[in-house]
């Protein structure tokens, strides 16, 4: 029973016009605005929409992963020791649907195409 971790994009900018309770059928879930984080199998995880703030999230060292949306592109990198992804996009805007699979036991990470 994993938890689902929300991140909202551009589309959601008046964040605070969603009704909480539309994510209290979501169960495990946590919601961030901007930015969230999360310590998972030993790992430190980011994760944000814009491309800016993952970068500057990945410069500061203090993650292993950074995943971030907003380009739909799927893309992956180093900067220093944490990994800066962007897993594209499962409705296939713009480029094919593709989603990310990370295994926080082995560290590899997938960029899967549909």
């Amino acid at each position: 029973q994993g938890k689902t971790y929300i991140i909202f994009s551009k589309a959601d900018a008046d964040f605070s016009r969603i009704p909480e309770k539309s994510f209290k059928s979501l169960p495990r879930s946590k919601v961030w605005e901007e930015f969230g984080e999360a310590k998972l199998g030993g790992k430190n995880i980011a994760f944000c929409h814009f491309p800016e703030i993952a970068r500057d999230l990945a410069k500061s060292q203090k993650y292993d992963l950074v995943f971030y949306g907003h380009t739909h592109k799927p893309w992956e990198e180093k900067i220093g020791k944490t990994r800066l992804v962007n897993p594209g996009n499962i409705a296939g805007l713009f480029y094919r649907a593709t989603f990310a699979v990370y295994d926080t036991k082995t560290d590899k990470l997938e960029l899967k195409i549909l």
